[in-house]
């Protein structure tokens, strides 16, 4: 799939040396900012001057931790932090309600992480005080979201995030379609691109007949309707390329979701699944970002056919 939606770069300079960055951004100001984030004990992913969604989260958990404001840009405040810092930031006191928990913890204390998940669409499979399993599987999931190291461990920056209220998966929006994917979405349409791996247009053309949801790898994918599953396919350990696992979603209307470069999650064939409801987990990519490809068929019968594709940013558009 092309990278043409990754963006380009969004820097705007107070300075020579203290350009303000924000998501998108790249260059070497961009690999100062990620290796000053590292060395304040906060992992922006790469050291590799692009502003993507893991040095997105990072720069919220530093700014969440040392009490700036947390928009995830990084403006005179939050150089001037970074550039005074001598040392990972001081962890918010866990006695005031924030202990470090992990799998067996137990008490009110998980109970409240329980309950937070619950809110922003994370099921911890039941609200019971125990840190099991699903508990585990769902902090996993909204690490995994937000681009923090994805350790099944809830300590400071886990927590930072879990009250910032910037939720990935609201509920579903007008017209029954539900945010499929957490991560920013690109606001450009990709429809009809040329493409070497695209669908085949009539006049023998390909083009990337879809949309590129950029996601790190292991975000969770929600169906975006109420509809049934009509084909499953695991990625067969490829790395997600060349189309990699896939999972297909009919709704009511006869139009078909396609999710490609994904991981299935618990789904089946012939299996009914709610808006909302996750059925997937982006691939981690060997190479290049990571995200999920996503179709709008007309119909199941009209099959991989250019023509029976409608471009999805007609949906997906309202959550930009």
């Amino acid at each position: 799939m092309p990278v043409s939606a990754v963006a380009r770069t969004a820097v705007s300079s107070s300075s020579n040396t203290t350009p303000t960055l924000r998501f998108g951004a790249r260059g070497s100001a961009v690999v100062d900012l990620q290796q000053r984030l590292r060395s304040a004990g906060f992992d922006p992913g790469g050291i590799d001057g692009t502003f993507g969604p893991r040095t997105q989260a990072a720069v919220r958990a530093y700014q969440s931790a040392r009490g700036l404001g947390v928009d995830g840009i990084v403006g005179p405040q939050t150089w001037g932090s970074l550039r005074g810092a001598s040392g990972p930031a001081p962890a918010p006191a866990p006695a005031a309600g924030s202990p470090t928990l992990r799998f067996g913890a137990r008490g009110e204390a998980v109970r409240g992480l329980q309950q937070r998940l619950s809110q922003l669409g994370f099921d911890p499979r039941g609200v019971d005080g125990v840190f099991g399993p699903g508990t585990q599987a769902a902090v996993r999931s909204f690490q995994a979201s937000r681009g923090l190291g994805v350790d099944g461990i809830v300590g400071p920056q886990t927590w930072g995030a879990l009250r910032t209220g910037d939720v990935f998966t609201p509920p579903p929006s007008s017209g029954g379609v539900s945010r499929p994917v957490g991560a920013r979405l690109t606001s450009n349409s990709e429809f009809g691109m040329r493409d070497a791996e695209g669908a085949p247009a009539a006049n023998g053309a390909r083009y990337h007949a879809a949309k590129d949801w950029f996601a790190p790898g292991g975000s969770p994918v929600s169906s975006p309707i109420n509809g049934t599953v009509v084909e499953v396919r695991a990625s067969r350990g490829n790395s997600g390329q060349v189309f990699g696992g896939t999972v297909k979603i009919q709704g009511a209307d006869g139009r078909v979701w396609v999710f490609r470069h994904v991981d299935p999650t618990g789904v089946s064939v012939g299996q009914r699944v709610n808006a909302g409801q996750q059925v997937a987990t982006v691939t981690s990519w060997a190479s290049g970002p990571s995200h999920t490809h996503i179709e709008l068929w007309r119909t199941f019968a009209g099959g991989y056919r250019y023509e029976n594709m409608i471009d999805p940013m007609t949906e997906l558009r309202r959550f930009l």
